[in-house]
């Protein structure tokens, strides 16, 4: 349990939340004593005198017998009371509360006005002010006015959502993943005392959480099975997700190992080709059991399993509908997809980078043509990385959503240091006819191999954020 001593930002928090009741207290007041000058004394059917407002229900006539006024008529016996200068302060004292009140909104301050207890919800529900409630609560941490208790519980409630939110489907991340990260960065500020406990509690929740997986076969009836994960992971820290994948037919079983980092990534789906060569099955199981740790130093934490099921076609039928090919028009077009050289970037993950420009095929010659080829790049003829990339020529589009690569391995320590005047850089590219079943299910395939020098150009900006890499095995 938190016990919290009143401190100067404490008081600060007291102060502005009882210049908060303040106003409103204001507010109403002036309402309710605008309303009732105005509507608060009705005659109800009562003879009144529009006067001294004496009763005159046993009063014969219209003259008042204690002002001696006689109403011009006797609707005029009706009338309801009016307290004018009570109505008018009470409109004076509301406008002057809803000037300051609107001042505030303008300028993002009305957000001091929200009790502790309600941020959360109102920060779920505000639409586009949630930006100006998320700085707020930000602000209120940073500054000392929540206890740890406070941003605990508001932590856990964000990572764990509502029943109309669940982490980590599309309705949490557009409510609770940006406030789960901005409370995860300030406490990840401070490395000592309750900060820092509730950025372990905040990395044991997310550790726990296994990823949405979903798993389908490859587009027009190819062997391998796509597997779409949508997952979160903080900035603050570099997790890694580990899928062990298992497909299973009755005693028939095939597995496959994924690593994959996440580093300087927002929230973002991506997909993976599992590599699993099924045979003639028509249903099948995939098993994934699910693996996280905060770092690479820490120990790996069970995150889950589930089972998806998945229909799978024929791999035959998918070899006989590629038809090799070594027209020496593809390996002119791939020397211009690949052409625009290397870039190298001062810092990030993956500095370098392959240009590619696939509008080289994109022309009716190669409207039947699949492209799957494999890209190492080599420094001094040192390899340093790979590039698994597909995709179809001609006027064919790719599938929305489903990314045309993949970084099989790279080198982190080969690929940092800057390139030097002196040095080479090749490409070595490759054809696969694997690869190219993931562009589609017929057409022509190029399965060639050839080198070319390439340049390199020296970026002073980090590197782009990678979504997802693999780790590069041992």
């Amino acid at each position: 349990m938190v016990i919290a001593t009143p401190g100067p930002f404490m008081l600060a928090a007291i102060g502005s939340m009882l210049t908060a009741l303040g106003i409103a207290a204001v507010l109403v007041a002036s309402i309710i004593a605008a309303w009732f000058g105005l509507f608060g004394d009705p005659a109800r059917g009562r003879r009144r005198c529009p006067r001294c407002w004496h009763d005159l229900s046993a009063t014969p006539g219209r003259t008042c017998g204690e002002c001696g006024h006689t109403a011009r008529s006797e609707s005029h016996l009706g009338r309801a009371r009016r307290r004018p200068v009570l109505s008018a302060v009470g409109l004076l004292g509301a406008t002057a509360a809803g000037l300051v009140i609107g001042d505030r909104i303008s300028e993002g301050l009305w957000t001091r006005l929200i009790p502790d207890g309600l941020l959360l919800p109102v920060y779920a529900y505000a639409g586009n002010p949630g930006g100006h409630v998320l700085e707020e609560m930000r602000r209120r941490f940073a500054d000392g006015e929540l206890t740890g208790a406070d941003a605990d519980r508001m932590l856990h409630a964000a990572l764990a959502g509502d029943r109309f939110a669940r982490p980590p489907d599309a309705a949490w991340l557009r409510r609770y993943a940006l406030l789960a990260e901005r409370l995860a960065d300030t406490i990840s500020r401070d490395p000592a005392g309750e900060p820092a406990a509730l950025r372990r509690r905040f990395v044991d929740v997310l550790c726990a959480a296994p990823p949405v997986v979903h798993a389908a076969a490859a587009p027009d009836g190819s062997a391998l099975i796509r597997v779409e994960v949508r997952d979160w992971w903080p900035t603050v820290s570099a997790g890694d997700l580990e899928l062990d994948l298992t497909l299973a037919c009755g005693n028939i079983t095939e597995r496959s190992l994924f690593r994959l980092s996440r580093r300087n990534a927002g929230p973002a789906g991506f997909t993976l080709w599992s590599g699993i060569s099924t045979p003639s099955w028509n249903d099948a199981h995939l098993h994934i059991r699910a693996r996280r740790r905060a770092d690479a130093d820490e120990p790996w934490r069970e995150s889950g399993g589930l089972t998806v099921p998945v229909t799978v076609s024929a791999p035959g039928e998918d070899d006989a509908a590629l038809v090799p090919t070594d027209d020496p028009q593809i390996e002119d077009a791939l020397r211009r997809v690949f052409g625009g050289g290397l870039i190298h970037h001062a810092e990030g993950t993956l500095p370098v980078r392959i240009s590619i420009d696939r509008r080289a095929t994109a022309s009716p010659e190669f409207e039947d043509h699949l492209f799957g080829v494999e890209v190492e790049v080599r420094r001094n003829a040192i390899p340093v990385r790979r590039l698994a990339s597909w995709w179809a020529g001609g006027e064919v589009r790719f599938t929305p959503g489903a990314p045309a690569f993949e970084v099989p391995w790279y080198d982190e320590a080969l690929l940092a240091p800057p390139p030097a005047e002196d040095e080479s850089w090749t490409l070595s590219i490759r054809g696969r006819a694997d690869l190219a079943r993931r562009a589609g299910h017929r057409g022509r395939v190029w399965l060639g191999a050839f080198e070319m020098p390439v340049r390199i150009e020296s970026m002073l900006r980090p590197a782009p954020p990678s979504v997802w890499l693999p780790v590069p095995r041992e």
